[in-house]
């Protein structure tokens, strides 16, 4: 007779020690709608209005927000925002979920997402074949990444999917999820002049993914912050 024991899923901690200031606000989401009223299909485009007389309406919704219970008392407008990246037609089945940049609480997600990959708080779960350091250095690196693409105009092949391995309780396996995070949303605030970087030390970053020293050399974090959302999928 063989016995198998599930592993809890590790406690999540705080993150210590990813370099930039992150923030969240729902404005490019609200810009995206905004863009939406010129569309010329029309239905698109009364959508749309819909969308951005609600927000008129709510100005909680503008700017930075620190209080994510605003978010969770205002659902309807958050819902109507929502449908950029969320298609009713598969809420039910997809997994999906909006986190602050590079943060770990889901404020908006689909059912599944909770199931899979969130804790009783709405945190994401601390995968078990992954530990917090190893998290931090993949997306301070992705971070970078990011910064190299919108910021300098340098496309970078992102490192793509990362596995997370979580237990499902109901039926006594562990479950393997391929999690991409979606930054269409996110913005990148640079705090005074732009560091500048020569076309050599542009292609020595490029060279170097792995060489966190030289990335926050070139590119202090004091001089950048991340701004709005992320979509986890």
């Amino acid at each position: 007779m063989s016995l198998f024991i599930m592993l809890k899923e590790p406690t999540a901690a705080v993150t210590p020690t990813f370099p930039f200031k992150t923030t969240l606000s729902l404005e490019p989401l609200i810009d995206y709608w905004r863009a939406g009223e010129e569309s010329q299909n029309v239905g698109v485009a009364m959508l749309a209005r819909a969308v951005s007389e609600q927000v008129a309406n709510a100005d909680w919704s503008r700017g930075t927000i620190t209080d994510l219970k605003l978010l969770e008392c205002n659902c309807d407008l958050v819902e109507a925002l929502m449908l950029a990246v969320f298609p009713p037609a598969s809420f039910d089945t997809d997994i999906a979920g909006a986190i602050a940049p590079f943060q770990r609480h889901s404020f908006y997600h689909t059912p599944r997402f909770a199931e899979v990959l969130l804790n009783p708080s709405k945190s994401i779960k601390q995968p078990l074949n992954i530990d917090m350091r190893t998290l931090e250095v993949y997306t301070t690196r992705m971070a970078y990444q990011l910064i190299l693409e919108k910021i300098y105009g340098v496309h970078l092949p992102l490192q793509g999917t990362i596995i997370f391995t979580v237990p499902d309780y109901s039926i006594g396996l562990y479950r393997h999820y391929g999690v991409e995070f979606n930054s269409t949303f996110v913005q990148i605030r640079v705090h005074g002049d732009k560091p500048e970087l020569t076309p050599q030390q542009l292609d020595q970053l490029a060279r170097n993914p792995h060489r966190a020293d030289l990335w926050q050399q070139m590119l202090p974090p004091s001089t950048l912050s991340w701004w709005v959302l992320t979509f986890c999928t």
